[in-house]
């Protein structure tokens, strides 16, 4: 018999892609082991609810008015006071994506890609990525979230990361103890078993964001173009933004793309290309390798623990256009780079399922279970 928990999150209208594809990915994987409790703690989905709506306003009031990004501490606090009430004295067990529930007959396992505290630090010490991870963020409203996230972080039970490099900013950084946080991971969300080797050319690159800037787009771009006179049969395919003015040739806006359309073109590309500024995991360098693509990134976060720099793709150390197109030259043109990633497929679609993200997760908790 499966055992109960609470699956809190703030779910999308569109459940397929709220966060990605990550709650449903999740929902569903999760569910294969626990029968699961949903409580919604996003708007979106709220709308009979009167006081959620009068809260969402006012938020909403007090961006645009007072100019105040509060890091969703509003919502979260409101929710909150509906959570005490729903749980007073059942002890529940809690998977769940941000500090709410937060009260004491709740059990919390936290799943999280980026820590608030992660903001609050590039704000003050890193102004030139704060423009592009936070630009609009105050560090007062900032530092209001992350108290109120450490003090979760010091009840939670468990918190479950996306990434590697996560647990390391969370412990150098942050001083949670590294017993409390447990590498879970993330899954790809196109589907694997459309996968089609043999339409590539050998001369098409793919790079995958709608957040052009935070991506190194115009970085791309910029490479591209240096790389094109050396190889003029290339071409860069571009999907992610909606309004895109690049006018190259050879560049091929795609745009806002599904997951099923996206398959397409992992099937016709040969390379994956995103030495993203800042990039908190990086689910599509996962989806990229499973489809056979060499990945270029750049050397830090996530990207490092995807890329086998050499062996899988490159990790760009240098943030110029030439440095990027040496890199875009070598590994299209790199057999050998590419047979090493079609070896690795099964393993790539293994690890970086959905299924064994839960597995991961389902480990931790059911020994909770066993010692409750």
């Amino acid at each position: 018999m499966k055992r109960k928990i609470i699956f809190a999150c703030p779910w999308a209208r569109n459940k397929q892609t709220s966060w990605s594809g990550t709650h449903m990915g999740l929902y569903n994987a999760l569910s294969k082991h626990y029968n699961l409790e949903e409580f919604d703690i996003g708007y979106a989905n709220n709308k009979k609810d009167l006081s959620a709506m009068l809260q969402m306003y006012l938020d909403k009031f007090k961006r645009k008015l007072f100019h105040i990004q509060d890091c969703g501490y509003g919502r979260i606090k409101y929710f909150n006071r509906i959570a005490r009430k729903k749980y007073a004295g059942k002890d529940e067990i809690c998977f769940q994506f941000e500090e709410c529930p937060c009260c004491d007959d709740v059990k919390s396992f936290i799943y999280q890609d980026l820590h608030v505290g992660f903001y609050k630090r590039v704000i003050e010490d890193m102004p030139e990525l704060s423009q592009v991870v936070c630009p609009n963020l105050k560090v007062n409203e900032v530092e209001k979230r992350a108290n109120y996230q450490r003090m979760f972080y010091d009840n939670a039970e468990k918190i479950f990361t996306m990434s590697h490099w996560l647990i390391d900013e969370m412990v150098n950084n942050y001083g949670l103890p590294r017993e409390k946080l447990i590498y879970a991971g993330g899954g790809y969300n196109v589907d694997p078993y459309l996968i089609e080797d043999n339409r590539k050319q050998g001369n098409k690159m793919l790079f995958v964001g709608r957040d052009f800037e935070r991506k190194n787009g115009p970085l791309v771009v910029d490479a591209y173009q240096v790389a094109k006179k050396e190889f003029p049969e290339l071409e860069l395919y571009i999907a992610g933004p909606k309004d895109l003015n690049v006018d190259i040739a050879g560049v091929k806006l795609l745009g806002d793309l599904s997951y099923e359309e996206l398959v397409e073109y992992f099937n016709i590309c040969d390379i994956f290309v995103m030495p993203s500024k800042f990039e908190a995991y990086g689910l599509v360098f996962a989806e990229a390798l499973a489809f056979g693509l060499p990945c270029i990134g750049r050397n830090a976060f996530e990207m490092p623990y995807f890329i086998e720099n050499g062996k899988t793709g490159f990790l760009l150390e240098k943030e110029s256009p030439e440095a990027l197109a040496d890199l875009m030259l070598k590994l299209i043109r790199s057999e050998e780079i590419k047979n090493n990633v079609k070896v690795k497929r099964e393993w790539y679609l293994r690890e970086y399922s959905w299924d064994a993200v839960a597995q991961r997760i389902a480990n931790v908790m059911d020994g909770y279970f066993l010692n409750r």
